[in-house]
């Protein structure tokens, strides 16, 4: 059985220590983006302390991302010691890219 975009609405992407959640093409059209999913809230106290709540990630690891579903499938396809590359958009549209080791 394969899910659909709309079937899983939020993931935890525990080694980044956030959960991200699906939005609206509206809520993505005020960053300036047609793709990407939202920090729905940070996991971990390190992140917490960064007020990422409602940002923007376009991208993991070079390749854009529409859909829980996609980060998900993304992730799944990595190995447990391989880095993960963040683009994060912020509240200034303005891009920046993180590496998590």
């Amino acid at each position: 059985m394969k899910l659909s975009k709309y079937e899983i609405q939020t993931y935890n992407l525990d080694d980044v220590g956030v959960e991200v959640a699906n939005v609206k093409d509206e809520y993505l059209e005020q960053f300036g983006l047609d793709h990407g999913v939202a920090i729905s809230k940070a996991l971990s106290a390190r992140m917490q302390r960064y007020n990422l709540k409602g940002l923007i990630i376009s991208e993991i690891d070079g390749k854009k991302v529409k859909s829980v579903l996609e980060v998900k499938n993304i992730i799944a396809q990595k190995h447990k010691d391989e880095d993960i590359s963040i683009t994060l958009v912020d509240r200034n549209r303005q891009k920046r890219e993180f590496v998590f080791e």
